[in-house]
This record gives C-alpha cells, structure tokens and sequence, in this order.
C-alpha cells in the first residue's frame, strides 16, 4: 500500500496452512483451492517491492517474500516463529480492490468521509479500524491515536453537544408555550370571572332556597349502601388481598410461560385453566374496585380502575375467541409488582404520565419517515431489490428500511448497497447524501428529543431523593453500625479505667463508676447493690455470678473520675494500630516517617505504571507467548524470564506499601483506617489477587483462570492517584443505584415483552441451515445435500431445518432475545 490506510492489498488465502499437514488440493483446472478457516478478511502491506536494494538485508529477517520477490506481512508471526520460507503459502495481493464495493477507503475524501463516519457511528467501524491496522502495520500506535482522537470528537463530543442543543432548545420552547397557554387561560377566567358576576348580579333574590324533603324510606338503603362502599374500600386495602393478588399475578404470568409451542398436553391444559381462573380472580377484584369507588364516573376518573377493566376484557375476550394476543395482554399486569418498591413505582408513574409527549413524538416521527419513505421508492425503485434486502422494491420494505436506518442497525451496509445499486458517480453521491442524511436526523435529532422528553417528565430529581432515602437495608446497616459503636465504646471505658487516674479511692468515685457501668449496660443498679466489693442481685442474690477478679479490679480500684464524660475517654485515649502500637511508639512512627516521603509515594506510583504497561504486553497464557526475530520466546520486548522477576518486585512493593499505611492509619477501627476508604479497599484486593498468582497457588483449574483474570484491575490504582479521574468515578458510583432501578425496571418490560413473544412467535423462526429454502419455500423443500467447505476440501453435507440463535420457543429464549 503507498499510501496510509489505504487498504487496497489482502492476503491471498488460496492455500492451506502447512502446519496443518495434508496435500494441495487443486481444482480440475489446476487452480489451488482455498481451505477452511479463514472466515474473514485479512490485508496485508508489501513492505518492499523485488528489485529495491538492500531488501534482503533489512527484510530478510523480519518479513516473507513471494515468489515475485515482494517482501510482506502475511504470515509474518509465522515466519518469524520458523524461520522457513517455504513455510509461507500467502503473498500479499494488491489488485484485490477496496471493500464495501470500493467505496470504504482513505484514498480521496469522498471514501475517508464514508470511513470517518463509520468510525464515529459504530457501524462497521471495527472493520476500518482493522483494516487500517493490518494495511500499515508500521504505524500501528498511529492508527490508534488517530482512532481515539475520532471516537472522543466526533462520537461522544458531539453527540453531547448534540444532546445540549436539542434538549436545550426543546425545553425554551416548551417553556414559551406554558406562559403563553397561561396567559391565554388568566384571560379565559378573567372573562369568564366578570360574566359569571354580571349573571349573579342580574338573578340575585330570584332563586330562593328550597329545603330538599327526604325521601320516604331512604334512610335504610343509604344505610346499606355505606355498609356495603366501606366492606368494599376495606376488602381492597387488606395486605391480604393485595399480596393474594400478587401471587394471582406471579401464577398468570407463569401459565403464559408455560404454554410453549412444543409443550406437552397437560402443560397447555395447566395453561388454559389457570388462565381462565386467574381472569375471573381479576373480574371479581374489578367488580369490588368498582363497588369501592362508589359510583362509574368516580371508578371511571380513576386511571388504573379503566387500565384493570381494559385488561379483564381483553383476557375474557381471549378466553371465548381463543385469540392469542388477547390471552397475553393480561402479562402487563407484571407491572403492578412493581408497588412492593416505591421507587420503580414512581418511575412507572412518570413512564405514564409522559406517554401523551411520547405519542406525539412518534406520530411526528412517523410522517417524516413516510416522506423519507416515499422519496426513497423514487430514487431507488427497484435497484437495489438483487443486493440486499434492505431495500426501497415495495412501500412495506421501504418502510422497513427507514427504520433499520433510524435504529441505526446495519446502517453502513444499507448505505454502501444503495451506492453499489447506481452506475454514475453523481447518482452515488446523492444516495450516500439521502441515506447520510436521515440516519443523521434520526441519530441526532429523534434519539435526543426522546432524551428531552424523559428529562421533562420524569421527575429524575425526586427518584434519585428516593433512593436516598433510608430503607430496609439502611436500616439493618445502621443496627450493625451502632452495635459496633456500642461494642468501641464499651471497650474504651475499660481500657481507661485499668489507667492510674486521680481522685480512686472515694466512696463517690465508686458510685460514679456505677453509673458509668449502668450506662455502658453492665449492671442495672434498681436490681444490684455493691457489697463489700462484690456486686449481688437484690433480686435472687443467689442467681447472680460473681464478676470475674479483672472487673472487681476495675470496680474496686480504677474508678472514672468524677463527670467524666464518655466522649472525653474516645478523645483522650490515643489511637492503637493493631490493639498495641500507640503513636508514640518508635516503630509506628518509623512508618510514617516512610509513609509520608515523596520517593516512597514516586516509588508505588512508578511501580504501578510499570505494572500496567507490562500487564499490556503480557499474553494471559504461556501458549499465547510471541516470538522475536531470533526465534525465542518473549513477551514484546522483554524476556519472559526478566518479566516474572519485576512482577515479583511491584508485588513486593505494593505489599510494603500496604504495611506502611496500615501501620500509619490503622486497619479498621481507628479514625482514619486504611479499610474505611473504598480505593483503598480496591488496592488491598488487587495485592490480594497479586500475591496468589505470586505464590501459584492455584497453578490449574478454573479457580487459577479467575485468578489470573485479577490482573486487568492491575491500572485500577492508577485512579486513586489522580483527583480528577477519582471525581468522575465517585460520580460513576453515584449513579449507580439509580441505574439499577432502571435496570429493573427494563427487567420488568422485558418480561412482559417476552411473554408476548414467545406466544406470538415460538415455533416460527426455523430455517433451512444452508439458506437454499427460500421463501415462499419451507421445511418440505428443506431436502437433500449442499456442498459445504471444511479443512481438507468440499464434501456433500444434508440440509437441517434448524434453529436460529435467537428464537421464542423457551420464555427464556424470550427474553434472551
């Protein structure tokens, strides 16, 4: 290739790999036939031409030549591992022409436009970026810069800005419209407000007040119907009935997933009657909701009541008809157990509350569609109906095009087809122009207004308040919490009482230590009285175990000093590093003195970029080890034997790293504990992790592979060093439990989604495995043999109605699905 990236030489595959054994194969014409095994693409670069001077002695050594003399990179891990020409059956073929019909490429701006916007909107990007790796070798720290740098502009910073422009100006919109709606609704009352008074100006003292005359027996059949509103509203809020109706739901839902295409008789007989009871479970609780509310038009007002009879008809529907859709609606009822948590309820409510702005999006989204629709049939009629079946042939793939377009599945593959389907260059412009332009609009535009949407209704602050709020696991987190508070309490009165201390000997001094022992839980002093140095119950003086000679020491001897305060003792008691080593101690202090040198913190800092860059060039198993130009074993650069020693010293360091902040800070307990920090905790799981694979203790198995598998947390440390990555992990982390209700909630949808799937489509995904059966054609012309390729040639191979990998047979297919 003469010019960066440009990708127009492969590898020609067109013989197997000698280190396979086995002869040629040669077709009848004497051509040599390609093996299997090479499923996709490999380009390549001729790094010297036959006939440049000196290519023997800088190539010789480094790269293969074919035989035309060009010296170039297939199989050049090969060469380099044998040293054996004769091994290498590829050579670099340079008339192989661009891909994607010519048309990605770095040869003039048009093809780099294309292959930029690949690169920036994921669809076929990898392939570019392998492309250009392989293409030019030379430069490959290059190419990755050049990627990067696209990735972080073109990807992420403008879509933000993208994202900012659009929500931006959606909400000022939105926000003009209110305060004209409002002022136009102040009017409306106003007028409204000053007629109403000239009407009661005009009728006042013409009505006179009529005292209403009950009615004749009434009373008794009011009497009842209260009765009967107030058994019903109580009926409806019993936990009972709320967690029976619960289960109703759970038991519903597994019936749908049950009936399965293929299940057996007595499943699909299980199925039907439960759903036939689960229905008139619903139809009962709707009959008593609508008893509760008291009258239709409050059962009517009521969003959930008309959601519930919508549902309850739909199910009875389905149970007379046997229509299938209509048994499955019921499964949307999966949502109402979303109430056992407050949160995903509200998130609920707000997916509600925004379905109006939503439909209004879609429609105005439908009808631009419709236009891009219809201007597609115009401009590519049937053209493009032979390459693809993405295509404009008919006004339903037409449609079904557009939308792959805006989902942006495939986009590149539709763009490069409808470019390929048109013979001048002008007509491939305007394809490429028409196809760019609305993946861009529905990209851009459609996916950040359904952004500014969500961020108008749903209340993203109130969720997150939530969240915040404390729940169960709050609450058993604050008992443990203030169990192990008591605990240090307790144990810090003890130690500052064994301490010699003023004022011991005095009769007021050993009643202060009862109340201090009362408060701390020892003793109760309405039931307890102190004897001669021996506390007795009053109760059953007999019952009551003497105390051990430690606390009659304590009783008799260290008494507190009077108004001593507890909070006095935590403060005045100096801070022990592993129960025995006080500040003042030489020995801690010779660890914080290392602790707090600059070279100490240089040291861990350059240890752990050392260790990250060899973690780079490490291969994870020692039978994926590369090999240098001399032929030896080596990882990139450096010697395997060399590698295994530093990662001895950076484990070595790391350990004493840890002893010194643990013996500085403390581990636990103290105030400022190295374990009560959450990168702290990271770093001592990643030293763990370091110091089992150090000490090979699990040398096979799987456990050794999760072991090995620790490494890559290896430049996780590397945060805890810099403040500005650690700001946007801390807020990472922040958003995590919100993104786990989201998460759940989506669980939720996928269930429901699922139910419906399986039901509509199980059983009806199957194909002919070679893709010879084509449609209208199914299983019985899914008949006799196809020539496949394997290793060693071709050979006969019968069709199989088979499979696809995602299906709807099994629920959890489903929802895999």
């Amino acid at each position: 290739a003469s010019h960066n990236f440009q990708g127009t030489s492969v590898c020609d595959l067109n013989a197997f790999d000698v280190r396979d054994g086995g002869p040629f194969i040669e077709d009848p014409g004497g051509e040599v036939q390609i093996a299997g095994g090479f499923p996709f693409e490999r380009w390549c670069k001729v790094v010297a031409r036959a006939g440049t001077p000196n290519a023997k002695e800088i190539y010789g050594d480094s790269y293969p030549v074919d035989p035309d003399g060009n010296y170039h990179n297939c199989q050049v891990d090969d060469f380099r591992r044998h040293k054996d020409n004769n091994r290498i059956t590829q050579k670099c073929d340079e008339d192989f022409g661009n891909p994607s019909y010519g048309f990605s490429h770095f040869d003039h701006i048009g093809g780099a436009m294309i292959s930029i916007f690949q690169l920036s909107a994921g669809s076929g990007g990898a392939d570019v970026l392998a492309r250009m790796l392989e293409s030019e070798p030379l430069s490959t720290g290059l190419s990755y810069v050049y990627v990067i740098l696209i990735t972080c502009l073109n990807t992420f910073l403008l879509l933000g800005l993208f994202v900012a422009v659009v929500t931006g100006t959606f909400k000022r919109v939105r926000e003009k419209q209110g305060l004209i709606q409002s002022r136009i609704e102040e009017r409306k009352e106003e007028k409204e407000g000053m007629l109403g008074k000239a009407m009661n100006m005009m009728h006042l003292g013409n009505n006179k007040e009529k005292k209403p005359k009950p009615a004749a027996g009434g009373g008794e059949d009011e009497d009842g119907d209260a009765a009967l509103f107030e058994a019903a509203n109580q009926f409806m809020q019993d936990r009972r009935v709320v967690h029976g109706m619960s289960l109703v739901v759970i038991l519903h839902a597994t019936a749908m997933a049950s009936d399965q295409y293929d299940a057996p008789e007595i499943w699909q007989t299980y199925s039907y009657y439960m759903a036939l009871a689960c229905n008139l479970f619903f139809m009962v609780e709707t009959t008593v909701r609508f008893v509760a509310a008291g009258s239709v038009q409050k059962f009517w007002d009521s969003g959930f009541a008309r959601f519930e009879l919508a549902v309850v008809i739909a199910g009875i529907a389905g149970l007379a008809t046997g229509a299938k859709f209509l048994l499955l609606v019921p499964c949307v009822r999966l949502y109402r157990l979303m109430s056992y948590l407050p949160t995903l309820m509200a998130l609920l409510k707000s997916a509600v509350n925004s379905v109006g702005a939503i439909l209004n999006l879609v429609l105005f989204i439908f009808i631009v569609a419709l236009c891009f629709g219809v201007t597609g049939r115009y401009v590519f009629r049937t053209d493009m109906d032979e390459l693809t079946r993405s295509n404009f042939g008919t006004f339903p793939l037409a449609m079904l095009t557009i939308f792959q377009l805006l989902t942006g599945d495939a986009w590149s593959s539709v763009l490069f087809n409808a470019m390929e389907s048109k013979p001048t260059l002008l007509a491939q412009l305007f394809a490429c122009f028409f196809v760019l332009v609305w993946f861009s609009f529905s990209r851009l535009i459609v996916s950040n207004l359904f952004v500014a949407v969500i961020l108008e209704n749903f209340q993203v602050n109130d969720t997150i308040e939530n969240i915040r709020k404390p729940g169960r696991v709050a609450a058993a987190g604050k008992l443990i919490r203030d169990s192990i508070a008591a605990m240090r309490a307790r144990s810090a009165a003890v130690l500052a009482a064994k301490e010699d201390r003023p004022g011991r000997t005095t009769g007021a001094d050993k009643h202060n230590l009862e109340d201090k022992m009362e408060a701390l839980g020892y003793i109760n002093k309405e039931q307890v009285e102190h004897e001669g140095g021996a506390l007795v119950s009053n109760v059953d003086k007999q019952s009551v175990a003497k105390p051990s000679k430690f606390m009659l020491a304590v009783m008799d001897e260290c008494t507190l000093p009077p108004d001593t305060k507890l909070e006095e003792i935590e403060e005045d008691e100096p801070e022990r590093v592993l129960y025995m080593f006080e500040p003042s101690n030489l020995v801690r202090r010779g660890f914080t003195w290392i602790g707090n040198q600059f070279l100490f913190d240089v040291a861990v800092f350059g240890a752990i970029i050392a260790s990250c860059i060899f973690l780079m060039v490490t291969p994870p198993y020692d039978d994926m080890i590369q090999y240098g130009l001399d032929g030896k074993q080596v990882f990139w650069l450096i010697d395997k034997e060399l590698m295994d020693l530093w990662n001895t010293i950076f484990t070595i360091v790391f350990g004493v790293e840890f002893i010194v902040r643990a013996m500085t800070h403390g581990l636990i307990f103290t105030k400022n504990a190295y374990f009560k920090s959450g990168w702290n905790i990271l770093d001592s799981i990643v030293l763990f992790f370091a110091v089992i694979d150090e000490f090979n203790l699990f040398a096979d198995g799987k456990i050794a592979k999760v072991f090995r598998l620790a490494r890559a947390l290896r430049p996780l440390r590397l945060m805890k060093r810099n403040q500005g990555m650690r700001v946007v992990i801390d807020a990472l982390i922040c958003t995590i439990k919100p993104v786990i209700y989201v998460i759940f909630f989506s669980t939720f949808t996928f269930c429901v989604f699922a139910l419906v799937g399986q039901g509509l489509y199980g059983g009806k995904l199957f194909r002919c495995s070679p893709g010879q059966a084509l449609y209208p054609a199914g299983k019985l012309e899914c008949s006799g043999p196809f020539v496949t390729t394997a290793d060693k040639g071709s050979f006969l191979a019968p069709r199989v109605w088979e499979n696809p990998t995602f299906h709807f047979d099994t629920y959890s297919d489903a929802v895999f699905t």
